[in-house]
């Protein structure tokens, strides 16, 4: 994977503070003589400036998704503190050095936002956390409880009815930003037999090499899953074959030349779709993995989710930004609807002719008409969602309290909200089996089963 973000700006960070510092402790050492010259201040402020801009975007963006009051407690802190600073600097001139001492090291402190936060919100979950979210009959853990001590979370999940499997993706708990929790051996690929529920069988196979396996599709006529894999400027897609479960191989890996993202497969199975990170979708030949053309999906700033039901034309993009799009495959035809500004997972259910999308910025729920792919209404929420799918039959739209580790369940029709249960902590993504009411749902912990008629009683 190579040395990570979060190491390099670490690195410039303290080499910029040890300068500033050294600048007022011994101001004629060559030290200080040598970082005051251009050629070593002007290369420092053109990487410097726009890693602490963008290091702030994440660290902000990060807190706003964990707690909006959290992240104007952090905001007017740091500008109270800038602020006193300049004041400082304005009025007594002899205290400048210090001034800028002071505004340096704010501003450093504000750039290790986002490295603070992730690596409190990614920290290996306690024994003891694990072991008190199962409660059997209703909620249960479906794969070995070592896992997260050797540094492997589940991520993308998928359910396939017709065979009545769950499968995983299991990515290294540093997800590519924290070296200390980056663990290739953590990268792999589960499969939970859950036929009888209360007996699942699992089987799984490494997924060699430092990118991180992340989302997927499945090939019914293949019985195969093409996923995607996100690394350092090396990317990929690779193919496990299924089909004699428990028994999986992986059949190949191709190099891709972009960043990937969620997955997608064609009405005819003869392509495969893969949406870079930054707003496009590729599509693949399914044979030879060769790029057959390309969608921009304009509206955003970087894809977060994808749905498409098994054998659809159209797919249904979730973006950071305003928008919410739609794909069909067949005409390369895209429509937006205008929704507020966030973005986060989304679900479809053309029974009702509604798009449901979670709003991680704005702890929202956004209700989308698909005939005329506009914004019908928004529910807020005093949680942040991630996960989101529907049950028409039951009436219930099920949502992941991501960073509360809950199941909340609201009335389909009226997203009346009916109950909750506490699951695993850091509750990531979820598939589900709506003709026994199975949720399959990704956690810190590992992946848990929660039976919905068990929490609500039918």
């Amino acid at each position: 994977m190579g040395v990570s973000v979060a190491t390099v700006f670490v690195v410039l960070g303290v080499g910029l503070l040890v300068i500033a510092f050294a600048s007022a402790r011994a101001p004629d050492s060559r030290l200080v003589r040598c970082a005051r010259s251009r050629l070593v201040l002007v290369p420092l402020a053109l990487v410097l400036l726009p890693a602490f801009a963008v290091a702030h975007a994440a660290g902000y963006l990060a807190a706003v998704m964990l707690s909006h009051g959290l992240a104007v407690l952090l905001a007017a802190l740091e500008i109270g503190c800038l602020l006193g600073a300049a004041a400082l600097a304005v009025r007594r001139p002899s205290a400048r050095a210090l001034a800028r001492r002071t505004a340096i090291s704010v501003l450093f402190a504000g750039s290790l936002l986002y490295v603070g936060l992730v690596t409190w919100l990614w920290r290996p979950p306690s024994e003891a956390a694990c072991s008190s979210s199962s409660r059997p009959g209703t909620v249960d853990l479906l794969t070995p409880p070592e896992l997260p001590g050797e540094l492997s979370d589940p991520y993308d999940i998928l359910y396939v009815p017709q065979r009545q499997l769950v499968l995983v993706t299991f990515k290294s708990a540093g997800n590519g930003t924290l070296d200390f929790w980056l663990e290739p051996a953590g990268n792999r690929f589960f499969v939970i037999d859950v036929a009888d529920p209360d007996r699942p069988r699992h089987a799984s196979i490494p997924l060699p090499g430092p990118a991180l396996p992340q989302y997927m599709t499945w090939d019914p006529a293949r019985q195969e899953v093409v996923l995607s894999r996100l690394g350092y400027g090396k990317h990929s897609l690779a193919v496990v074959g299924v089909g004699d479960f428990p028994n999986l191989h992986l059949a190949r890996s191709v190099p891709i030349d972009y960043e990937p993202h969620s997955m997608i497969l064609s009405p005819d199975g003869r392509s495969v779709g893969c949406f870079k990170v930054q707003c496009a979708l590729v599509m693949h030949d399914r044979e030879t993995f060769q790029p057959q053309g390309e969608i921009e999906v304009p509206g955003g700033m970087v894809v977060l989710d994808a749905w498409q039901a098994p054998g659809a034309a159209r797919v249904y993009v979730s973006m950071m930004g305003p928008s919410v799009a739609e794909l069909d495959l067949g005409t390369g035809a895209v429509r937006l609807a205008a929704v507020p500004f966030g973005g986060g997972q989304l679900t479809a259910v053309p029974e009702r002719r509604q798009i449901f999308e979670t709003d991680i910025v704005r702890h929202a729920i956004n209700v989308i008409d698909m005939d005329g792919m506009s914004l019908v209404r928004t529910v807020g929420l005093d949680y942040t969602p991630r996960s989101v799918r529907a049950d028409v039959a039951r009436d219930l739209l099920l949502v992941t309290d991501w960073f509360g580790g809950r199941l909340v369940l609201y009335r389909l029709s009226t997203l009346a909200e009916l109950a909750s249960t506490p699951v695993a902590p850091h509750l990531r993504n979820i598939a589900y089996d709506s003709e026994r009411g199975l949720v399959f749902a990704t956690s810190k912990c590992g992946v848990m089963q929660v039976r919905v008629d068990a929490i609500t009683g039918r």
